[in-house]
């Protein structure tokens, strides 16, 4: 795939780019801006974003905990609207206590 990017602050390639928002994304609260929205429990269902250059973004929660109220086990943000990438955090494993055990890495689509 060839994408078009015009150069995006003190990144030279669109590599750097992706690897350094990948980082961000997997606090994506870092990103937050404007509205949040949660669900009964608690949990982030969904959230407008902007990334550090500017480029605004969506949030939105694609699997939640049924057993941990409140906790969110997947997610996707998106860069650009209508979405250029798509940063996506495959669903999380949790032991009995909920704590996160197996956290996939960030994938960029």
């Amino acid at each position: 795939m060839i994408v078009a990017l015009e150069r995006m602050g003190s990144f030279d390639t669109l590599n750097e780019l992706l690897s350094d928002y990948a980082v961000l994304a997997r606090n994506p609260e870092q990103v937050f801006a404007g509205v949040v929205t949660r669900n009964g429990n608690g949990a982030v269902t969904g959230a407008d974003v902007v990334w550090p250059n500017g480029v605004p973004g969506r949030y939105t929660a694609t699997e939640l905990s049924t057993t941990f109220a409140g906790a969110t086990d997947a997610y996707e943000i998106t860069y650009g609207v209508p979405a250029q990438f798509t940063f996506v955090q495959p669903a999380i494993t949790r032991n009995a206590s909920g704590y996160p055990t197996t956290i996939p890495a960030i994938e960029v689509l």
